[in-house]
């Protein structure tokens, strides 16, 4: 996959590879056909833009601009981009053959290609959904306001329209128009025909008037593009009306959350990660240079559908050499993120889990896979110089195109197989709003949950007996086209079982069951211990003793301090001890403060500007019951309502800081108290 020339030999009808592989000149044919067209009609006097690049399929990279041979030393390429789309003929890379964004699987019809006219296909289905509903009818009047604009805004449509007028009524014999750019060649238009609406559709035909060229506009149509996909419904009806984002919406609150807590699952299941690991896209990449020499005259951050493919091919190499190859050791899991620099370029974060036995445990070995230093110009000046080109231009469309090829943002190896929790006839059904309601009633009762669907596994699976509703994923793999589950085969998961809020009544009693019983098949066997069938949840959760000494509050708390931020959990303290029937809250809290407190000493570090601050428990615990009694005076209680908890000193509610008395008080008073003695002990006895 190193970087390596091709040698090039002209055949008769078409250049071939020694190498024997198929060459990209057949993929250009639309291409040069045009190339032959433009010279036809097109004045010999004319200048034209070259065009001799498309003779030459293959690209040496010592001919990229800035290329530095030893620079790129050891380079891992993605290979050629010489393969061909099964259904739209583009010309894609090895990686991108099993890639769904082109057209979403939508059958092409290409019988409408025919003539001079600029090349466009027609998909045979309706995939107009995200962006509206498909329509053979035309709006005259959306028409007749198009061309207004056009012609009052659009230079080029003014001379088009002036030099139609003229020619129309012969008051030239000849004449030529032609477009006078500083950057590009001159090129004369008159002879165009109907070629000429590609200055309003972005198609590529030939080197100097491609979408890309029209730079910040083709930027701003690309993100438009994917602002329209985002924004879907376009009914007037639902202005100003709060819409709540569910967390299938990607990028949504909803969404993220989701994602967070299966990455706590995930450390829960197999412990801290081994490696963290960015890697930023470098717009000075040999594959984007070379895909730019198709495209003369255009910069990366013109070219932010390359970018985004190549950084995405990029991901799924370092992924390949992670997970399956195991570049840095045996893998036992990866956690990526994908996210877009304030410059516009994508870059990946990513967590690595070793297999213990594998897990770097030294200073040397954590060395050897990390460097965080510039390397030595006379020492190392290959990576010196990698360093001191890495570029990191502004593409404010990385985003957009990344979005709009639908790559995914996140990802996470183990699966995290996410048990949502109902009670009986509240399950949460999905439809549309133009749904008849008697059709959504009658598929609810046939489509299962997977909560459901373990009480019928339970039933027809003998083997389902021994787990509990948390484990089953871990030895069954859920169906979703069956809404049925089967016995796991292969592969491992996380589960993960929804959260409840400390308030949410039976609900909450119900996932207390749930991570107990086994072999239920019905709501009502949940409810039955040692053969009584209690009313509700609560009832037989208080048979199994799991309300005794407050139980079920102390294992909410925990449950939730594995993937819930210290402030959420203080929120949630606030509210089991006001909404709820704690009979000992000094045990609760004396349990509990470490995770209730888990980020004071970072958060009085910040508002100090001193990182060095340490902070004794009794401080910790007192800044902590500091925000409690904040929280609590907005339902309008106190920690003073609530006898047995400790209340903080004044000086503990303050925002503002003396940075003087801080510093003062920034020592480490263990680090000080063992210094003190070590010196006292070498005193001289009087």
């Amino acid at each position: 996959m190193v970087c390596n020339k091709q040698i090039k030999i002209k055949g008769k009808d078409k250049c071939i590879s020694e190498t024997g592989k198929k060459n990209l000149f057949e993929d250009f044919n639309d291409a040069m056909l045009f190339e032959s067209t433009i010279n036809d009609t097109v004045n010999k006097d004319t200048i034209m833009p070259d065009l001799n690049y498309l003779n030459d399929m293959y690209i040496d990279v010592d001919d990229l601009p800035n290329y530095h041979p030893h620079l790129w030393q050891g380079y891992m390429d993605i290979g050629p981009r010489d393969k061909m789309c099964n259904k739209c003929g583009a010309t894609i890379w090895n990686g991108e053959r099993n890639n769904k964004s082109c057209t979403a699987g939508g059958k092409i019809d290409n019988k409408i290609n025919r003539g001079n006219a600029p090349y466009c296909f027609r998909l045979e289905e309706n995939r107009l959904n995200a962006l509206g509903c498909a329509s053979d009818s035309v709006d005259p009047e959306l028409v007749e306001e198009l061309l207004a604009m056009l012609d009052k805004n659009n230079q080029l449509v003014k001379a088009f329209r002036k030099t139609r007028d003229r020619f129309e009524n012969n008051d030239l014999d000849e004449f030529k128009l032609v477009l006078i750019s500083s950057k590009y060649q001159a090129v004369d238009l008159t002879q165009l025909g109907h070629l000429t609406k590609l200055l309003l559709l972005f198609h590529h035909f030939f080197s100097g008037l491609g979408p890309h060229l029209a730079g910040r506009l083709w930027q701003q149509y690309i993100v438009d593009a994917f602002a329209a996909i985002e924004q879907g419904d376009s009914d007037p009806m639902h202005v100003g009306k709060a819409v709540i984002l569910p967390a299938s919406f990607t990028g949504s609150q909803r969404y993220m959350t989701q994602y967070f807590k299966d990455s706590l699952a995930i450390c829960r299941a197999i412990g801290h990660r081994s490696l963290f690991l960015t890697i930023t896209c470098n717009s000075k990449w040999p594959e984007i240079q070379k895909m730019l020499k198709y495209l003369p005259n255009v910069d990366p951050v013109d070219a932010p559908d390359v970018v985004a493919r190549v950084f995405k091919l990029k991901v799924d190499q370092l992924m390949d050499l992670i997970k399956k190859k195991n570049y840095f050791g045996r893998c036992i899991g990866v956690m990526h993120v994908i996210e877009f620099q304030k410059r516009g370029l994508p870059r990946m974060h990513m967590l690595i889990w070793f297999h213990p036995e594998d897990r770097p445990d030294s200073v040397e070995k954590i060395d050897e896979l990390v460097s965080a230093e510039i390397p030595d110009a006379k020492a190392d000046p290959i990576a010196y110089k990698a360093v001191k080109n890495y570029n990191s231009r502004y593409v404010c469309t990385s985003k957009a195109s990344w979005r709009i090829f639908g790559f995914d943002i996140h990802s996470r190896w183990p699966s995290v197989d996410r048990l949502p929790i109902h009670l009986p006839g509240e399950k949460h059904i999905n439809f549309k709003t133009s749904a008849d309601l008697e059709k959504v009633c009658k598929n609810a009762t046939s489509k299962k949950t997977k909560l459901e669907a373990w009480f019928i596994a339970n039933k027809e699976l003998p083997q389902s007996q021994n787990f509990t509703y948390a484990d089953f994923p871990s030895n069954f793999t859920w169906v979703p086209s069956s809404g049925r589950w089967k016995l796991r085969q292969r592969g491992d998961v996380v589960r993960r079982l929804t959260e409840v809020h400390a308030r949410s009544g039976e609900l909450l009693y119900l996932r207390m069951l749930l991570l107990r019983k086994k072999g239920c098949l019905l709501f009502s066997d949940l409810r039955t211990v040692d053969g009584v069938t209690y009313d509700t949840f609560k009832d037989a959760c208080r048979a199994l003793g799991l309300l005794n000494n407050d139980k079920q509050w102390h294992d909410a708390i925990y449950e939730n301090s594995h993937s819930a931020m210290p402030t959420q959990l203080r929120a949630m303290f606030v509210n089991i001890l006001v909404y709820c029937s704690v009979s000992d809250t000094l045990s609760l809290w004396n349990t509990h403060w470490q995770s209730l407190s888990d980020d004071i000493v970072y958060v009085r570090r910040k508002i100090a500007e001193n990182i060095h601050i340490s902070l004794s428990k009794y401080e910790i615990k007192n800044y902590a019951l500091a925000e409690i009694e904040k929280l609590l005076n907005d339902v309008g209680k106190s920690l003073k309502d609530f006898p047995e908890l400790p209340y903080p000193d004044e000086h503990y509610f303050g925002t503002s800081v003396n940075h003087l008395i801080v510093k003062e008080k920034g020592y480490d008073k263990e680090q000080m108290r063992v210094q003190h003695e070590k010196k006292y002990n070498n005193l001289n006895a009087k």
